[in-house]
């Protein structure tokens, strides 16, 4: 049976997922290129936002021995101007293991819904345990709800890096597929600032125009819409935009800066609007010790005041 009750935009169907999961295990994770092979099929069946009801079943994805490879969390690090957590690996960095996992259940035969169009809407993410470059936890990430929203079909994938029985790191992320009609409704919206950010430290940033080449290098996600003008136009963008998870990981920074890589840390964060390259943006946060455990974190446009994300972070001491 399904459940309804109000949310932030409108009301909301919850839709029950059977208990029979399908399993997939990943021995060598698929390319961006055989991503979109396997995809195209399910694109050419199904219109975006349109829910298969037949199918309405877990999909759990393994991956052992994930590898956390130096030279990649080297490259977030700059991509991401990350000095905190040193020694360790970046509080955001490890969600990147789980791009080609995620993708694993969005092209299999079950997942009730069309590869083309998904967007990124929230993510959690928490080190309950310091994980080290190199090292090499095992992967598991599992869609564990499905909504029926007035924008489209929200659904969450549950992720975890767990060293023999104990979870170090996890993460939810939410994925929207958006109805045809709700494209039609958008519209332009004035924007408030939240009070809470109006105190935060606010440092300018440049982001250059191959960020998204930048952070795909560093993250393995090649989504052509990161990457260039001519890649990003098919797919409905007039410029190529950052990726959510890059803007997450640059106000973080900021939070994380004096934090070293043992402290148990969690932080949550929407996506509200794309950041198109190239931008000049403001991000806002607390440094985040001892006598200040928690920060609210947002990235705004400059000149427009668009809001590109907004979230907060807490140090679990």
């Amino acid at each position: 049976m399904c459940e309804r009750s109000d949310c932030a935009d409108g009301l909301m169907t919850a839709l029950p997922l059977d208990t029979d999961a399908f399993e997939i295990r990943v021995t060598n994770p698929l390319t961006t290129r055989q991503v979109f092979l396997k995809a195209l099929p399910k694109i050419l069946k199904r219109s975006q936002g349109t829910l298969n009801t037949d199918s309405l079943r877990r999909i759990v994805v393994h991956q052992d021995q994930v590898h956390l490879d130096p030279d990649r969390i080297a490259a977030f690090r700059r991509c991401c101007q990350f000095d905190g957590q040193a020694d360790g690996i970046p509080l955001p960095f490890p969600e990147t293991c789980f791009t080609p996992l995620m993708a694993e259940a969005i092209v299999s035969p079950v997942f009730p819904l069309s590869p083309l169009g998904i967007i990124h809407l929230r993510q959690t993410v928490t080190q309950q345990e310091r994980l080290d470059p190199g090292s090499r936890p095992d992967a598991r990430c599992e869609l564990v709800q499905m909504r029926d929203t007035e924008r489209g079909i929200e659904f969450d994938f549950e992720m975890q890096l767990s060293v023999g029985d104990r979870v170090h790191w996890s993460g939810l992320g939410t994925m929207l597929s958006r109805h045809p009609q709700a494209v039609s409704r958008r519209r332009v919206r004035s924007f408030e600032r939240d009070p809470e950010t109006a105190d935060l430290p606010k440092t300018i940033i440049t982001v250059p125009a191959d960020t998204g080449r930048q952070y795909a290098r560093a993250s393995g996600d090649w989504n052509p819409q990161h990457l260039w003008k001519l890649t990003a136009l098919p797919l409905g963008f007039r410029r190529p935009i950052a990726h959510g998870m890059w803007t997450f990981s640059r106000v973080a920074a900021l939070a994380l800066a004096g934090v070293d890589a043992d402290t148990p840390v969690t932080a949550e964060a929407a996506f509200r609007r794309p950041l198109f390259l190239p931008s000049t943006v403001e991000c806002a946060a607390f440094p985040l010790h001892a006598g200040h455990r928690t920060t609210p974190l947002a990235v705004h446009q400059v000149r427009t005041d668009i809001p590109h994300l907004t979230g907060q972070m807490t140090l679990r001491l």
